[in-house]
């Protein structure tokens, strides 16, 4: 095989710097084809000093300035941004637009679209006639108030105004000479956005001197915690301290999960013996129903008697009426009453079976159907009780009418 030979070429950087800003960056491409990624400005390289190529803006008509040159601010109903039909405050609306700016990040790269925003309004200014002399930068306050961003909004869009598309100068008897960037526009712009830019310099000082003192507070038990750099730290005597109520925790947190285990077996345990009372009662309440004295369903019935009342709720409820009166039982209590309501067939067949006894001394022709069946059952099995016999013809009765 051939070997491969590969041949690496080292690409050329470029040192540029922003000739507005000053913003530093390192590139593959030439600095004079990129544009400051933080004001948008003009880029050169560092190596080669000089006043760089200026941003073309010869304006006529300070009411075109493009988009581009504000971005994202304010607009009048005309889609300028000078205060002639501009609702609501006009430097309460730039206020609030340079807070947002960034999303309010007191980081340099996030307040570089201000800082443009100032460079482009000083040299509108320098181009108009007469000359528009603005405030320097020292003579302004940081913005009072709330850290960056501010609540609220700003118009920037038709429908802002219950517009569908923005309106002409001439619906309101205007020119274009009547809605254009004024002087005191432009210093309003500016003072505006130099106190978003002290004041964002002036948090940042804050947040760094915060990170080396380290933010601290107290605990509800007294000590004294310090946050330096990501880290938690606590004088000596504190920290032992911390150590013994952490052991402490430690028995109590031992001691509740064993209590908690124990209130769990109590439960089951609980919910075991209930379920064996329940299943007790209900199977004493069926073999009360059927036994010698009271017979409401039949023997080969109690199985699934059993099962029909298990399969039943003590905690649901069912409302009735009965007789114009509203009753409410659970569901195990409903069947129950409606078991207990059924007639005891061990009435009428031991008086059909006693009038046969009766008779029986004017001659056996005289004995009833069922008492003859008794009788030749009886007969049948010698050790039959007199109890299992009438039961036994019962059921042999019950078939045979099923068939």
């Amino acid at each position: 095989e051939k070997a491969q030979i590969i041949i690496y070429q080292k690409a050329e950087k470029y040192n540029c710097e922003c000739i507005k800003c000053g913003y530093k960056m390192t590139s593959d491409k030439h600095c004079d084809e990129l544009k400051c990624p933080e004001c948008g400005s003009q880029m050169r390289r560092v190596e080669r000093p000089g006043p760089g190529q200026e941003e073309d803006i010869s304006i006529d008509d300070f009411s075109l300035v493009p988009d581009e040159f504000f971005a994202g601010s304010p607009k009048n109903k005309y889609g300028t941004h000078a205060s002639k039909g501009m609702k609501g405050n006009y430097a309460s609306n730039w206020k609030i637009h340079f807070s947002k700016v960034g999303g309010g990040s007191t980081s340099a790269a996030a307040g570089g679209p201000i800082r443009g925003t100032v460079r482009r309004v000083s040299m509108i200014a320098a181009v108009m006639k007469p000359p528009c002399n603005l405030p320097g930068g020292e003579d302004t306050p940081a913005r009072a108030g709330p850290k960056s961003p501010l609540e609220g909004s700003f118009p920037s869009s038709p429908s802002d105004y219950g517009l569908s598309t923005w309106a002409t100068p001439s619906d309101d008897d205007l020119t274009q000479e009547d809605i254009r960037l004024t002087c005191q526009d432009l210093a309003i712009i500016k003072k505006t956005a130099l106190a978003e830019i002290h004041r964002r310099a002036k948090d940042r000082e804050a947040e760094e001197e915060k990170k080396k003192k380290g933010e601290s507070y107290i605990m509800p038990n007294g000590t004294k915690i310090i946050e330096l750099e990501g880290k938690k730290f606590v004088a000596v005597e504190d920290f032992e301290k911390l150590t013994e109520e952490a052991e402490d925790n430690k028995d109590f947190k031992e001691k509740f999960e064993a209590e908690e285990k124990k209130s769990k077996e109590a439960e089951e345990k609980l919910n075991k013996i209930s379920k064996e009372t329940r299943a007790t009662e209900i199977k004493t309440f069926v073999d009360d129903h059927c036994s010698e004295k009271d017979i409401r369903f039949l023997p080969k019935q109690k199985e699934v008697l059993m099962a029909l009342i298990e399969s039943t709720s003590d905690e649901k409820n069912i409302k009735f009426t009965v007789d114009d009166k509203e009753t409410e039982l659970s569901q195990r209590e409903l069947l129950v009453k409606f078991i207990e309501l059924q007639p005891n067939f061990s009435d009428s067949i031991f008086a059909e079976l006693s009038k046969g006894e009766e008779e029986e001394e004017e001659g056996k022709d005289k004995l009833t159907p069922e008492e003859k069946k008794v009788q030749k059952y009886m007969a049948d099995h010698e050790k039959a009780t007199y109890r299992e016999a009438v039961l036994a013809c019962l059921d042999s009765t019950e078939e045979k009418k099923k068939k």
